[in-house]
């Protein structure tokens, strides 16, 4: 047994009594076991979730991903929380829009942040064959479904000319990649739309073309990605070429996953101090770059001094950026 010691809850009581994060939370820990000892449990204790020792492997798993081309950097929606300064998931907000620990009106906006292509086990989490006769594990499966939506298209992950940009698109019909007069079609809610970005291009990895992008509101774009592609005049369904696409898609490793046009991709949000820091090196050269594994962990930097304002933000930034030091 261990703790689950890193997170929102743990900071924001070290900010109410103005206590350094990690001091608070070791001093808590203390406390706990030494109640659980006194009542005699026997208990094989571990690593909590905020010594380095633990999250060293929360870390490699994220470079496993990472190096798999599983995690990438997108923008997504998010749900912001203008007092506790940090995003929250979707059951984190009640029904009428509030924060469940705040109470503060939630925002909608837009962040750049990692998120998983949990999209490419959509379809075998859907159909669940492996417990679908399982007794009770058919009501998960249940709950699964009605969670993922039935799979009815395909989504490609593209690159955005001259970005670090990741663009999902979802589409029905795969074989329209293959058109000449293709482009990408965007809601006016999509965040290119909405910065006005709409002048980036899109590269066509099926026809080594570049793609437009173009405003079209109508039923036909999906609620998950807010993208989908499109053709001028011309509408064909050819599944010989869906094929093609499809095994070319994979060969790239841009997807090409059948899923539901609702389910999106998890994102990891980061905007606070006391978590786990992901190893990944921003270089004004070289670009992204994973930490070599043999220098995990990456470790929190130290607080010299701690104040309640330390952790107060005023936009979806990371406040760490504050107190680290000038290397990170």
């Amino acid at each position: 047994m261990g703790f689950d010691s890193s997170g929102l809850p743990a900071e924001n009581a070290a900010k109410m009594h103005s206590i350094e994060p990690k001091v608070w939370t070791k001093t808590n820990i203390k406390q706990m076991r030494q109640q659980l000892d006194r009542i005699g449990l026997q208990l094989n204790w571990r690593e909590n979730t905020s010594d380095p020792n633990y999250y060293k492997w929360t870390q490699w798993l994220f470079l496993q991903l990472y190096k798999s081309g599983l995690a990438y950097r997108g923008m997504s929606f998010v749900n912001w929380d203008p007092i506790d300064c940090t995003v929250l998931a979707d059951e984190q907000v009640d029904q009428n829009g509030k924060s469940w620990r705040s109470g503060a009106k939630v925002e909608k906006r837009f962040h750049k942040q990692w998120l998983i292509k949990t999209n490419c086990l959509t379809n075998d989490l859907y159909n669940g064959t492996d417990i679908e006769n399982s007794g009770h594990w058919a009501v998960i499966l249940s709950h699964q479904k009605w969670w993922i939506q039935k799979p009815n298209g395909y989504l490609f992950y593209l690159k955005v000319q001259n970005s670090d940009d990741i663009l999902p698109v979802f589409t029905k019909y795969p074989e329209l990649f293959t058109s000449d007069k293709a482009f990408i079609a965007i809601s006016s809610k999509h965040w290119l739309a909405l910065n006005q970005n709409i002048c980036h291009k899109i590269f066509n990895p099926f026809t080594n073309k570049i793609m437009d992008i173009r405003i079209v509101d109508n039923e036909n774009i999906p609620k998950s990605t807010l993208s989908t592609i499109m053709v001028m005049k011309e509408s064909f369904q050819n599944i010989d070429l869906r094929e093609t696409v499809l095994k070319l898609s994979d060969e790239l490793k841009i997807g090409g996953y059948y899923t539901s046009d609702t389910y999106r991709d998890w994102l990891i949000s980061r905007q606070r101090y006391w978590g786990t820091p992901i190893p990944i090196i921003y270089c004004d050269t070289c670009g992204i770059q994973p930490v070599p594994e043999q220098q995990l962990p990456v470790k929190l930097p130290q607080l010299n001094s701690f104040e309640s304002n330390f952790l107060e933000s005023d936009g979806i930034s990371n406040p760490i950026k504050k107190f680290a030091p000038k290397e990170w």
